[in-house]
Order: C-alpha cells, then structure tokens, then sequence
C-alpha cells in the first residue's frame, strides 16, 4: 500500500479533516465501526430520502387521493430519514470526543 502525504493544506484539506474526524467519532459513539456508520449515513438513509421525497413529488402531481396519500406518506418517511441522517451527525458533533479535546 503507497500512503500519500499532502504536501500543501488548504481550507478544504481541514473542512475534509473536520467531516473524517466527525464521522469517526459517530462512529465510536455508536458502537459501529467507520465504514458502516458512513455506509448507513451516505449510503442507505441520504439515497432513501432522496428517493421518497422524488416519489411524492412525481405522486403529488398526479390526480387522485390515493396519489395524494402515498406522497404524503414519502414525505413523512423523507422527513424521517432525513432527520436521522441530521440527528447522527449532530449527535457526533456535539457528544464526540475529539471535540471535547480528550485524548
């Protein structure tokens, strides 16, 4: 395995740095290793909101109240993955060690 080292660091080598360092804390917090708790955050609960939400808005174009409610219940479960997603990661944020300054 060759590891690079960057020889130059800019603001988006510490904004890459803060998100690593957020995500491995949530990680640690949940008991998940880091791949997994990425895997489940970027790639099951962002995607599914993403398609709900595009699901009720094709539904809700259409005509119909049984149309109506299923986009009405993808929003709902939009909204709920969505908040998920937010709630992890503020909950890595805030209760994360490396924030704190512990070692």
């Amino acid at each position: 395995m060759i590891l690079l080292e960057a020889v130059t660091t800019n603001s988006w080598d510490t904004l890459c740095g803060i998100c690593a360092r957020m995500l491995a804390d949530g990680a640690s917090l949940t008991g998940m290793s880091y791949g997994a708790f990425t895997l489940l955050c970027f790639g099951l609960l962002l995607p599914s909101a993403a398609i709900l939400f595009l699901v009720s808005a094709c539904t809700s174009l259409s005509g119909g109240k049984p149309a109506k409610i299923v986009a009405k219940i993808c929003l709902a479960l939009g909204s709920v993955s969505l908040a998920a997603v937010v709630g992890l990661l503020a909950y890595a944020l805030i209760c994360g060690s490396t924030w704190a300054g512990a070692t």
